[in-house]
């Protein structure tokens, strides 16, 4: 259980930290909570990852609107809400273990277009014609449309300024638009937000 509350910390470390303080809160408490470690443990092993639990609690909430953990997160307040997250998966165990069983989380993110929108113009460019891509996994094909999508990185930007998704992009690593610039692996380091 150790490899798995080290997981829950460095979730709530390194994945929610920046953008989710509730599910950082929760994910702490989590790795500190042998009861709910076990939960995680009774579900199968690929759905050991924070964020399937966190989903499943949330698809749960929806019918538990006056649930103590419902007031959290709708007032999105950090007090309490490791306690309350406890006291509700713990009365929901077997509705939770079975969601687990059966559902799995879609990363559909698209703020990922930000880290492949400028290696993918940079080929494009080399190459001197259009490019086609295949889009395999869990994306829901929404990176198939990055000549869609319109990306500001402060100090230049991606894209149609008139489309209808807008990422902002902001990380220690955000590609530069010179010709001259090469792609390095910690793009995928960057802190993206998509808004």
């Amino acid at each position: 259980m150790d490899d798995l509350a080290s997981s829950y910390r460095w979730f709530a470390e390194h994945n929610a930290a920046e953008y989710a303080p509730l599910y950082r809160e929760v994910t702490r408490s989590i790795a500190d909570d042998p009861d709910l470690l076990d939960l995680v443990t009774r579900s199968p092993a690929d759905a050991h990852h924070p964020g399937v639990l966190l989903a499943a609690v949330r698809y749960l909430l929806v019918d538990a609107s006056n649930d103590p953990l419902a007031h959290c997160y709708r007032r999105r307040s950090i007090n309490g809400v490791g306690e309350a997250f406890r006291s509700f998966a713990l009365a929901h165990a077997d509705e939770l273990l079975l969601i687990t069983r059966i559902r799995r989380v879609q990363t559909n993110e698209i703020a990922r277009s930000a880290i492949l929108a400028p290696v993918l113009r940079r080929v494009q460019a080399e190459r001197g014609k259009p490019i086609a891509l295949i889009d395999v996994g869990a994306s829901a094909g929404l990176n198939l449309l990055l000549d869609m999508v319109h990306v500001d990185y402060g100090h230049t930007a991606l894209g149609p300024a008139d489309s209808t998704i807008q990422l902002h992009a902001s990380g220690p690593t955000i590609p530069s638009d010179r010709s001259d610039s090469r792609p390095r692996s910690n793009y995928t380091n960057a802190i993206l937000y998509a808004s």
